[in-house]
């Protein structure tokens, strides 16, 4: 459970090369020396060694900045990032005050959570990815954290990432050992691709990270979440699955009624809240038109449907959403096509997206009146 610093002198290669010479004949006579590469030799270089004894289980991973060369990480199974600088001492023992970051009861109910890698931003050298014995990567910045003696609160992020369907299932008891195992930047700096055990690899989009806000739930979307019986109850999530085809049932009711609406001269005769003039009608139905790309690429999304192809599908109308965010039915036929996919965790992103699409509805028919 050791972290060692070898260290070599600066001119331990800087060896002069040695030549051998020999004289050559021609014809019975000296023609001068000739001068041979040199042969190979071997050279025995000794480090100096320095041996940190700061952890108190397996050290999983050691992190280096080119900004602070003085200066290095290491992540340890015991829940602690700590933080090294060669020009300090008392750096050593595991009560040295070099703790950076603590998450030794950052778990549920005060449980501990392993450090499994570690990665420093190569543009932003103050943020600091972990990757973490449970279903998140956390991210710290430097600059809002100092370094003390182990114990004490645990080390609050700025930013918690993971995908949406982990933590349910493990909150659920249907996962015991999905964890992430590695993170790594990319050469920007501004996306984070993180690896799971028994599951697969993720990029985080964290542009905003220097901004220094907790990405959190909000206690009300708990409450409702707990309440709607959000959490999964089978590998595919069928709640959620519900949940998601109630959102979709519900969303296509809206678009009725607004088609109702339009083909009644912006008013419908059952009820007066749809009292909206004929021209906030058009607007609104000009507004729901596709730029050609999103066209393009919803013609695309559903062909992949007819054709089965679920994932293709999905990519399709991701890029159809990318290029018109505004048309609710995008979303709702990425949903469909995450729904047909059925794998874990797709349910949670079609439920995302038929949110997403209500509240698009919601705010056109505000608009339109």
């Amino acid at each position: 459970y050791t972290v060692q610093l070898h260290e070599l002198e600066a001119g331990a290669f800087a060896i002069k090369p040695k030549y051998r010479s020999s004289s050559s004949s021609r014809g019975g006579s000296s023609s001068g020396m000739r001068r041979h590469p040199p042969a190979p030799q071997m050279h025995r270089v000794v480090p100096r060694t320095t041996v940190f004894h700061c952890h108190k289980s397996r050290v999983k991973e050691v992190a280096v900045s080119s900004n602070e060369p003085s200066m290095f990480w290491s992540a340890g199974e015991d829940g602690m990032i700590r933080q090294y600088d060669i020009r300090l001492p008392d750096q050593k023992a595991y009560g040295s005050p070099n703790v950076l970051v603590n998450l030794s009861t950052a778990g549920m109910r005060g449980s501990l959570v392993e450090c499994k890698g570690l990665e420093i931003n190569p543009v932003q050298p103050y943020l600091m990815a972990v990757a973490c014995g449970d279903a998140y990567v956390r991210l710290f910045d430097r600059r809002q954290i100092s370094t003390g003696r182990p114990g004490g609160t645990p080390t609050k992020p700025i930013m918690q990432l993971s995908p949406p369907h982990l933590p349910l299932l493990l909150k659920a008891g249907m996962l015991r050992r999905t964890h992430s195992t590695h993170v790594n930047f990319n050469h920007k700096g501004d996306k984070l691709v993180a690896s799971y055990h028994a599951d697969h690899a993720y990029i985080f989009d964290v542009t905003g990270a220097a901004l220094g806000q907790p990405v959190s739930l909000h206690s009300s979307q708990k409450q409702r979440k707990k309440q709607n019986g959000y959490l999964p109850q089978g590998r595919h999530s069928p709640v959620a699955a519900a949940t998601a085809a109630a959102a979709l049932g519900a969303l296509h009711s809206a678009n009725s009624n607004n088609r109702n609406n339009i083909s009644n001269g912006g008013y419908d005769s059952g009820s007066d809240c749809y009292g909206a003039a004929a021209e906030a009608q058009q607007a609104k139905a000009l507004s729901l038109q596709l730029p050609e790309a999103a066209e393009a690429a919803k013609v695309a999304g559903n062909n992949a449907l007819f054709e089965q192809h679920y994932s293709a599908a999905a990519t399709s109308f991701t890029a159809a959403i990318a290029a018109a965010p505004w048309v609710p039915g995008l979303y709702t036929q990425r949903a469909l096509a995450w729904l047909k996919r059925g794998w874990a965790g797709d349910a949670t992103w079609a439920l995302r997206d038929c949110e997403m699409a209500l509240q698009l509805v919601a705010q056109m028919g505000s608009r339109g009146g």
